[in-house]
């Protein structure tokens, strides 16, 4: 108010300024507390649910940044890392039996040849050499008696017989060594080695040669007991120097071929048992070898990948159990195993926001 002098409100005004500050914002304290009160009222279920969510994804992110998870690493499954156990025993079980099964068709090839061609030759060549010395025999009986009828004519049927032994033995002989000509061939053809080849390509060339020369004895031995039988003891005499130097000839030719074709023979058998030795030690070897990976990797697998993260879960299981809720839990492969690993990561987490809560 105004007075007649304008004092009065001057003075009134001056005491109004010169109240305190704190007098002027106790009311506006008042009303911004009044304010977040009725804020806070006026706040809903689920913005104090998001609100909890994400001090709870902070507490997290904190522990991660604290504790950082290991990196995964790749991993099979139980199952996968069961099966690879066999699998690993079944290709040691296979390679033994490749091996083995190998190294025996080797043998038994080598056996076969042996069987089917080596000892058949040198049956074959022992009987012409036997039935060669059966006509040397005869012969030399057919020329005593044929010497013998100029003078004594009652030795005619021995001699006669003599020839006629001859004669069939010499037939036996020419078949026999036809044969043994086909059978040489047959070995050539089915021979596994080049020194089998070379072998039986030798016995056929000196069996055809064999069969010349006794195609020559032959007919000079019916020759001469044709002069005997003629009762020419000369011209008869004069063939039997030519018939024993072939006689002689076809001997020495039989006798070589039969010891070298045993003697190959021979060899032949020894490399078998040699080659048999060889695989026996080879598949003892390679067993051996196969049984120690076998076991290492069953127990490496089995120790590492399955044993060890079980212990692990079961640790955790057991302090959590008691109550432990800071343990480590580590995730060591991506399995079955890892994935419970993850399960009871997830329930620590759970026990903890609940104990967080209460």
């Amino acid at each position: 108010m105004k007075n007649n002098n304008g004092t009065t409100s001057t003075i009134e005004v001056s005491a109004i300024d010169s109240h305190p500050p704190e007098q002027h914002t106790e009311p506006a304290n008042a009303a911004l507390e009044n304010s977040n009160t009725k804020n806070s009222s006026m706040e809903t279920p689920e913005m104090t649910e998001d609100m909890s969510v994400t001090d709870r994804e902070a507490t997290e992110i904190g522990e991660t940044a604290s504790n950082p998870k290991p990196k995964r690493r790749l991993s099979a499954s139980v199952g996968a890392k069961i099966s690879s156990i066999v699998a690993i025993c079944l290709v040691a079980l296979a390679t033994v039996s490749t091996i083995g099964i190998t190294q025996m068709e080797k043998i038994n090839i080598e056996i076969e040849g042996i069987a089917e061609r080596d000892i058949p030759l040198t049956d074959i060549i022992t009987q012409i050499t036997v039935h060669q010395l059966e006509q040397a025999i005869n012969f030399e009986r057919a020329a005593r008696y044929g010497a013998e009828m100029t003078t004594n004519a009652a030795v005619r049927p021995q001699f006669e017989a003599s020839v006629h032994k001859f004669e069939k033995l010499a037939g036996l002989a020419n078949v026999e060594i036809k044969t043994g000509e086909k059978m040489a061939q047959h070995a050539i053809d089915t021979a596994h080695t080049p020194e089998g080849k070379k072998e039986f390509t030798h016995v056929l060339e000196a069996l055809k040669q064999i069969e010349l020369h006794h195609i020559g004895y032959d007919k000079h031995a019916l020759e001469a007991m044709q002069f005997f039988n003629a009762g020419n003891s000369a011209a008869a005499m004069g063939l039997i120097e030519t018939i024993t130097k072939e006689e002689e000839k076809l001997e020495h030719e039989l006798e070589s071929l039969l010891a070298e074709i045993t003697k190959f023979t021979t060899h032949a058998a020894n490399q078998a048992q040699e080659h048999e030795k060889s695989a026996v030690q080879l598949l003892t070897i390679v067993s051996i070898i196969g049984f120690a990976v076998a076991i290492l990797f069953s127990w490496l697998v089995i120790t590492r990948s399955i044993a060890r993260p079980l212990r692990s879960v079961i640790n955790t299981v057991t302090a959590l159990r008691e109550g432990d809720l800071d343990i480590e839990i580590t995730r060591r492969s991506n399995d079955e195993i890892g994935k419970v690993s993850d399960a009871l990561a997830g329930f620590r987490e759970n026990m903890k926001e609940t104990r967080r809560l209460e």
